[in-house]
């Protein structure tokens, strides 16, 4: 029997890949319009467009490239690596098979408890899709968070963008447990500002409350060390990760990413769905980096919608 949950979510899904597709081809007149709006101060950003300022949160977020890997890799038709901060799914695109042009996913956000062994520290686990981060130094992404401020809390989430190591998470809005929420991160090669090519959409939203983030940029905006929005488009993730910080792992109820999918080249599929020509798969594991413990282990994927493309994370131990 079908839930009103799944209801909602089946229903979206089905409203997702039209929504993909305006995204898309309409991405040069949005481009055109954040730039002049954010950057050259010729109108004002489009309401429910967020702004590139933190405008809610107090969680420091530190980067979301994934950190390091520890342990072997298997030798099977997935990569599984254990890592220290991650754990998910990550693509990588094989030599000649093209680049990134999408990550998508939706997902509820997971419900978390405050209550943790480390007295007076701040927990924080995010949720997110981007593209870059595997084994890169940058990452473009956009997601959800939940953050305890200290033991005992109250739990409060957030819906944030970053461009790393442009700038930190930026928290725009806070959010509910449970809320549904739909992510895309699209890049395309062939738009070109301010003599820089490539341009990148993030966009979060949240069904259940309505409020949505809309955030274009690439290399032509910099920071004043020189650090530059964009990457080498060399990878694709859906996540969840402890950030970095010394932060402890927020305890969390399980994460299901429904309809997590990449487009590489012009082909849209579920992230576990490519051929090994097209792209290699890992599967990460977080493995706490002092205790040796999993913190957070990830299912296998199982057909829901554009093939293999659903999968659950699960906190098992705090890092």
């Amino acid at each position: 029997m079908v839930n009103d949950k799944d209801e909602k979510r089946i229903e979206q899904q089905g409203r997702s890949r039209l929504r993909r597709g305006a995204l898309a081809t309409a991405v040069v007149g949005i481009a055109v319009v954040m730039v002049l709006s954010a950057y050259l101060g010729a109108a004002s950003v489009p309401s429910g467009a967020a702004t590139r300022t933190n405008t809610a949160g107090t969680p420091t977020s530190g980067p979301h490239v994934q950190l390091s890997s520890i342990g072997p890799v298997a030798s099977n038709a997935f990569a599984h690596v254990n890592s220290t901060n991650w754990a998910g799914y990550a693509v990588v695109p094989a030599a000649g098979a093209g680049s990134i042009q999408e990550v998508t996913a939706e997902w509820y956000i997971p419900t978390a408890n405050c209550s943790q062994p480390k007295a007076d520290g701040a927990a924080l686990s995010s949720q997110w899709v981007g593209i870059d981060g595997f084994n890169t130094g940058t990452v473009e992404q956009t997601g959800t968070a939940a953050y305890c401020s200290a033991n005992g809390a109250t739990p409060v989430y957030y819906l944030w963008w970053e461009f790393d190591p442009y700038n930190a998470a930026q928290y725009v809005y806070t959010a509910n447990a449970g809320d549904l929420v739909q992510a895309y991160v699209l890049y395309n090669p062939t738009i070109c500002v301010s003599g820089s090519c490539g341009v990148y959409t993030l966009d979060l939203s949240d069904i259940s409350s309505g409020n949505t983030i809309s955030v274009v940029g690439g290399g032509w905006i910099c920071n004043a060390a020189a650090v530059c929005e964009g990457g080498s488009d060399a990878s694709a993730e859906c996540i969840s990760e402890v950030s970095a910080g010394g932060y402890v792992l927020t305890k969390t109820t399980p994460l299901t990413f429904y309809a997590c999918a990449v487009e590489i080249s012009g082909t849209f599929k579920g992230i576990g769905s490519f051929s090994s020509a097209v792209a290699s798969t890992n599967v990460l594991t977080q493995i706490g980096p002092v205790s040796g413990l999993k913190a957070q282990t990830v299912s296998g994927c199982v057909a829901f919608a554009y093939g293999k493309s659903e999968f659950t994370v699960t906190w098992h131990h705090y890092n």
